[in-house]
């Protein structure tokens, strides 16, 4: 160590411009002396001796020290053979040294020493920039000492740049620092949080002036996924505020402590178009499609099932609410609610029969009819059942038409009937 302090100060000695200066705390390198107003190496014990009290032994490199080896130290103290200084043990550059200086990194060493200045150059080197002064064995302004960023433990100087601990610049440099873990680079200080998102915990989930405080606002609350409405109240990002906040079938209430829960009620399902209904209202509460048949309103899924979903029928008495297609027909993937399965299902003689649609349609045979006594046959001319049917001869190049006829025609003589329809214009041909 002692050989590369040597090289870099021979270094720097090659590079250095003559100084002028009226005492040798004004040279830029520490060891130097100040003759005739400008800074040069020593020669001499005798130099040294005559400018300082302190470093007093001329080095074969031409800089005043204050120790050589251990032994030119008081007790408890070591040689830092980096700077020629004594010193002894410290840990952090915030310890407060005993026998006055303070506590500095030795980058040769990788060490914290108590060291005491002697020449203003000292805080120059310890700081790698020319400023400050050494004031009765500490420098001044006063600056804490590093080696790497975890030295500094100060949130306001959290960096370390050049040796010495500075704003930061990064979020990085902060993450040591769980309670301020961000870079305010505007500020150079660690803290709290930069945004809304930064905020971890519910009861402080609002980012102001870098500090994580309660919300005002539900916008606040929107990085929790779990709990993201704010009760202005008391300042919690919460689940829920009302029922509507409760986005799930199993949870469907939002309760006196703001916490999602099964339905008690079906109107805490109402907001769900496809589960509107509460099934076992309580602890086990849950939101369905359907708690009874007459909760469907499908044709196609008349049925509530076991599983509280609507679905096919299997029986008529699954579609007797529906006064338009009370009937059940059973289909391959299940039954649907029509008008008619048989004849016998349509009630009215204009629509007697049954069609293959399961709609009822005009007769188109007396078949149609035959169970409505009052009109048991087929009228051709309306499609509808009517009283009787008469057949009427007619010349050959004609059809036989049908005509129901009512029970006051019944005894009129055949011809004077054919006689009359000819005079009316009725007949058909």
């Amino acid at each position: 160590m002692r050989y590369s302090l040597i090289l870099i100060i021979a270094f720097a000695r090659i590079v250095k411009e003559v100084r002028s200066c009226t005492h040798a705390s004004n040279c830029p390198i520490a060891g130097q002396l100040c003759f005739a107003g400008s800074c040069r190496d020593c020669a001499s014990n005798g130099e040294c001796t005559g400018q300082s009290a302190t470093r007093i032994y001329c080095h074969t490199n031409g800089l005043c020290l204050q120790c050589r080896t251990d032994a030119d130290c008081e007790a408890g103290q070591v040689c830092i053979e980096s700077y020629g200084l004594c010193g002894s043990d410290c840990a952090s550059p915030i310890d407060i040294c005993g026998s006055g200086g303070q506590c500095i990194w030795t980058s040769a060493e990788s060490k914290y020493y108590c060291i005491r200045c002697v020449f203003s150059s000292d805080c120059w080197t310890w700081k790698n920039v020319e400023s400050g002064l050494c004031d009765a064995g500490t420098c001044s302004p006063e600056f804490l000492s590093c080696g790497q960023d975890s030295h500094c433990p100060s949130s306001s100087a959290a960096y370390c740049s050049s040796n010495v601990c500075s704003p930061c610049t990064l979020s990085l440099q902060c993450s040591r620092f769980t309670s301020t873990p961000l870079c305010n680079t505007t500020t150079g200080i660690c803290v709290e949080c930069l945004a809304d998102s930064d905020c971890t915990d519910a009861v402080a989930a609002q980012c102001s002036e870098n500090v994580c405080v309660p919300c005002t606002d539900s916008s606040q609350c929107s990085h929790f996924s779990s709990t993201p409405i704010c009760n202005i109240d008391n300042g919690v990002c919460v689940e829920c505020l009302a029922d509507s906040d409760c986005t799930d079938t199993v949870a469907a209430q939002c309760s006196g402590s703001n916490v999602c829960s099964p339905c008690s009620d079906s109107s805490q399902c109402s907001r769900f178009s496809l589960t509107p209904y509460c099934k076992d209202p309580g602890a086990a509460g849950v939101c369905v499609e359907c708690l009874a048949d007459s909760d469907c309103t499908d044709v196609a899924a008349a049925q509530c099932s076991g599983s509280n979903v609507c679905s096919p029928c299997s029986s008529s008495s699954h579609c007797s609410r529906f006064s338009l297609t009370p009937f059940c027909r059973a289909t391959g993937l299940g039954g649907v609610c029509v008008e008619c399965l048989v004849d016998s299902d349509c009630p009215s003689n204009v629509a007697a029969q049954c069609s293959e649609s399961n709609v009822c349609s005009p007769c188109s045979d007396s078949s149609h009819c035959s169970r409505f006594t009052l009109t048991p046959v087929t009228r051709t001319m309306g499609f509808a059942c009517g009283a009787f049917l008469i057949q009427i001869a007619l010349p050959p190049h004609h059809k036989f038409v049908h005509q129901a006829a009512t029970p006051a025609s019944t005894a009129i003589d055949i011809k004077t009937l054919v006689m009359r329809l000819v005079l009316r214009g009725i007949f058909l041909i």
